[in-house]
């Protein structure tokens, strides 16, 4: 009896329950997610029936989310189910709970297909005259629609020679600007042309950038002032990097002409470019630590802002012709973020990207100079500890090398560690060079002058082996390479003629006696090469007085010169003579006269002075042939 009364009551709920399911549909989480990022309001509901109803997409429920059971709780007893039966179908619908519509993806997509079919298309119709956009007003995608359509119309339209000779114009420029880019190699880095590798990545640089530019001015136009303008400001900074700043403002001062043409910028925006670049190059003359890239990026940045602050007063009206005040500043203030961002962007490629810059045009930064004249380095140290005499030497002329490089505005730190390095092929054999002798037997005087030539001219090639098993870059090879050029082992070559004369045989060649080469080919090398050959004869000086040293480095210029090991680098006699002065400076504050302190008992007056005891005659004559020679 009591089921046949409730049992009307239930029937009722449930198909009132069944109802509101079917008008509050539950989705699965994709489906859920895919229907809140779409754009339509209005989802299509479709039953097993056939019943199909439209409602709001905001009614759709996500089956596991937070929403869902407070909905069906609210459901079953808006269905009208008694309170002591309600939490049991609310359990029943939440436990386990599944979707009640799947996501159709065909059929969706053939209603929208259908859809844009039915709809009209609306036809705008522009007479010849009409103004399709005035300047200063914001380009809307529609209208940049137009204006391509139009361009094309209208060079479709027109005679073919007009564009044939547009294109032969851009083709001549663009042959102008890469033939100016080879004549300034040729005539203010001639040496460059003779690397090959280096003129590679000039051009594979310089052509990368360009296309890059062109394409993302071409992809994103909105982007303009980032995508067309920081590829030039990084040409600049690796080629300040790679070579020096003349170089780097010259070629990205071309390259960004190129750019500017090909995207009909005006010279303002031009001008933009040359101030970016300017400043780039101007702030990266030395990189030896982070700090310098990023504050050049920052300095760009700003450099650039400004410029285009004053560009958009030229090119710009900030008033009239259909747009506001307001949007033609804020469009200026855009870019000019634009241009900002893009220069700290290049900043931090350039910083990420530095050790590939470095090997692909085989260079040294400070950064990496400084870790190589660091004392801990495994071949400083190995030097050290099996070549004592030639790391104290090696210090000794690296003093007086970066002093002398710095008094001529050459590279004093890339000197100082390439002199460092340029006798670490003497730790082959280091009891065979006097600076590591402790004043015994000179193993030469076993040796026969052709014996003793190899061991003293091997040094150069065991170094130069060592700095590649080492990874030591190529420009601080080559000081090992040069530090003796072609230079006459006199002491050998001495001793020979004698032996010679005494058994009357033929004198020995002196070609036979040299060493192999190369010479100099940079001011650093030549200024290594004197500092070496002076260092090493002051410490054969029986009294090193202010006098002696001047002789004696004026002496070992002059024969270097006229020995022609000079002529392979760019050293001119005024430069020579500066570092001549400034080695004399060097050398006589090392040998400066000392005090000689009175000894307990000694008896001796104190007001003596002493200066640096000589070497014995054996160690001299060793030094000589070695080093002097």
């Amino acid at each position: 009896m009591v089921e046949n009364e409730v049992a009307p009551s239930w029937r009722a709920a449930v198909t009132e329950l069944m109802e509101l399911l079917r008008r509050t549909p539950v989705l699965s989480p994709e489906t859920h997610q895919r229907e809140q990022l779409s754009s339509n309001e209005i989802i299509e509901l479709r039953t097993v029936d056939g019943v199909v109803r439209r409602d709001h997409e905001s009614r759709a429920l996500n089956v596991t989310g937070e929403r869902f059971a407070d909905e069906m709780d609210r459901l079953v007893r808006r269905a009208g189910f008694r309170p002591d039966v309600a939490p049991a179908v609310i359990t029943r619908l939440t436990r386990n709970a599944r979707p009640t519509f799947v996501f159709d993806e065909a059929e969706s997509a053939r209603l929208q297909e259908q859809a844009a079919a039915a709809v009209e298309p609306v036809l705008i119709t522009y007479r010849e005259g009409d103004v399709l956009i005035r300047r200063g007003q914001v380009l809307e995608e529609r209208t940049r629609v137009v204006l391509v359509r139009e361009q094309r119309v209208h060079i479709a339209a027109g005679p073919r020679m007009p564009v044939w000779l547009g294109r032969a114009g851009m083709t001549g420029g663009v042959l102008v600007v890469t033939m100016a880019m080879g004549a300034y190699l040729w005539f203010f880095y001639p040496r460059s042309l003779r690397e090959p590798q280096k003129i590679v990545a000039v051009a594979a640089a310089t052509a990368l950038v360009t296309v890059i530019a062109l394409w993302g001015a071409a992809a994103n136009p909105g982007l303009l002032m980032i995508v067309a303008f920081a590829p030039t400001v990084f040409l600049a900074v690796v080629f300040a990097i790679a070579f020096d700043q003349r170089l780097a403002i010259a070629f990205a001062a071309l390259q960004g002409l190129l750019v500017c043409a090909a995207l009909g910028q005006t010279p303002a925006i031009y001008l933009v470019a040359l101030v970016g670049v300017a400043a780039a190059a101007w702030r990266l003359r030395e990189i030896r630590n982070r700090k310098a890239i990023l504050s050049a990026g920052a300095v760009t940045a700003g450099a650039m802002a400004v410029a285009l602050l004053f560009a958009a007063l030229i090119d710009r009206p900030l008033a009239g012709a259909g747009v506001s005040q307001g949007v033609a500043i804020r469009g200026v203030a855009i870019d000019a973020l634009q241009v900002g961002i893009g220069a700290m962007f290049v900043a931090f490629l350039a910083l990420g990207l530095l050790p590939v810059i470095e090997r692909a045009f085989d260079v040294s930064t400070g950064m990496t100079l400084i870790e190589l004249r660091d004392p801990k380095h495994p071949l400083l140290r190995e030097l050290a500890q099996r070549a004592p005499g030639t790391y104290t030497h090696s210090i000794t002329v690296a003093t007086l090398v970066e002093a002398a490089a710095d008094a001529i505005g050459a590279d004093g730190l890339h000197a100082y560690v390439g002199s460092l390095y340029h006798d670490i092929g003497k730790m082959n054999k280091p009891e065979y060079f006097v600076e590591n002798q402790a004043g015994g037997l000179n193993r030469h005087n076993k040796l026969s002058p052709a014996m003793s030539l190899l061991v003293i001219v091997g040094h150069v090639k065991d170094g130069v082996e060592l700095a590649r098993e080492y990874n030591l870059p190529r420009s601080i090879r080559s000081y090992i390479e040069t530090h003796h050029g072609t230079t006459l082992v006199e002491y050998f070559y001495q001793r020979a003629r004698e032996r010679a004369d005494e058994a009357s045989g033929d004198t020995p060649a002196e070609f036979g006696y040299r060493y192999p080469g190369p010479k100099p080919r940079t001011k650093e090398e030549a200024i290594l090469m004197l500092c070496d050959a002076v260092e090493s004869a002051s410490r054969a000086l029986g009294e090193p007085t202010p006098s002696r040293i001047e002789g004696l480095v004026q002496t070992l210029a002059t024969k270097r010169l006229m020995d022609g090991q000079f002529d392979e680098c760019d050293l001119t006699l005024r430069e020579l003579h500066i570092i001549e002065q400034t080695v004399i400076k060097s050398l006589n504050s090392i040998y400066h006269a000392r005090i000689a302190y009175p000894s307990g008992g000694s008896g001796e007056s104190g007001n003596k002075q002493q200066r640096k005891p000589t070497q014995p005659a054996s160690d001299v004559a060793a030094a000589k042939s070695e080093r002097v020679g």
